[in-house]
């Protein structure tokens, strides 16, 4: 008699608010994809959140998201966009989405994290039982310095076989966007495109 071996998925879960989605967050997809320590990536835009201020709907959210990840990963099996926080599907937490990947049937959930963020963990939503299912993987910030990880959580840093950053962060483009600089080169085309057709950040006539 023949058996098929179960297979497991690591899905790394990427989540954030992506306000708006720009090129460093690609190259965090690309950097997991090629790293080796997960099989798939999901990228979840947050949905409205009480604990952060917003700047566009998570819908306009959403779409740039899936607008840019095409645009950059067009037709790759290995990652896809959620519109479970977005669509108010899930609760607004980490441990939401963790929760709702581990009913899937051989999926192995890990939380995408940036280094800085980590401080931050204590006041996560359920934090005490989200360091006990989870495992995170924790990107190293270019021109930071490497600490050790946490003790008491299950880590490990993102390794990559190739080093790439982007040292710019979504404040500072709502704040070129908003004066109508060009953006070329730190957003997809498309994501530039969406914004100006939706008139999205800009502050000025």
């Amino acid at each position: 008699m023949s058996s098929v071996r179960a297979q497991t998925t690591r899905l790394a879960i990427y989540g954030g608010a992506f306000d708006p989605i720009h090129n460093g967050h690609l190259v965090t997809i690309a950097q997991l994809l090629a790293s080796g320590q997960v099989d798939a990536v999901v990228v979840v835009p947050s949905g409205d959140r009480p604990d952060k201020q917003i700047t566009v709907t998570a819908t306009d959210r959403l779409w740039m998201t899936r607008l840019a990840v095409e645009e950059a990963f067009p037709s790759d099996p290995r990652v896809s966009v959620s519109d479970l926080h977005a669509s108010r599907k899930v609760g607004y937490g980490t441990i939401d989405l963790v929760d709702h990947f581990l009913k899937q049937p051989g999926i192995a959930p890990y939380v995408v994290v940036g280094q800085e963020l980590l401080v931050d963990l204590p006041l996560w939503k359920e934090e005490a039982r989200l360091r006990s299912v989870a495992h995170f993987i924790v990107i190293p910030r270019p021109g930071t310095v490497v600490d050790e990880l946490p003790k008491g959580i299950s880590a490990s840093w993102l390794t990559v076989p190739y080093e790439a950053g982007i040292l710019i962060s979504s404040t500072t483009i709502r704040d070129m966007l908003a004066r109508g600089l060009s953006c070329a080169g730190l957003l997809p085309a498309s994501v530039i495109a969406f914004c100006r057709s939706r008139g999205l950040y800009r502050t000025q006539p």
